[in-house]
């Protein structure tokens, strides 16, 4: 009779512990390119508010130059409260467009 030894029991128990290894070691690698990636599409979301910001307010000081400028030119002897370039604004909210 033959007895068998204790070692195909450890190989297999070796085997177990690697695959486990591997996996966390694979799910790793994988959870760090989401992260990585969702960086990278928050700050590019970010450059994109940047810049429409940007241009909102390159806009509305263009506004204002044409409505100063048009208003010299119908009113180049007085400057009153009464003119164009005093009426209020109404308020606008930059959430809705950006």
């Amino acid at each position: 009779m033959r007895i068998r030894s204790p070692r195909p029991w450890r190989e297999r128990g070796v085997a177990v512990i690697t695959a486990l290894l591997l996996t966390t070691l694979a799910i790793s690698i994988v959870a760090s390119l989401f992260w990585q990636q969702q960086v990278q599409v928050r700050s590019m979301e970010n450059q994109r508010l940047h810049l429409q910001t940007k241009w909102i307010l390159r806009g509305a000081l263009d506004w204002a130059t044409l409505v100063l400028f048009q208003d010299g030119i119908d009113h180049s002897t007085y400057t009153s409260l009464d003119q164009v370039w005093a009426t209020p604004l109404a308020e606008t909210r930059l959430d809705q467009y950006v």
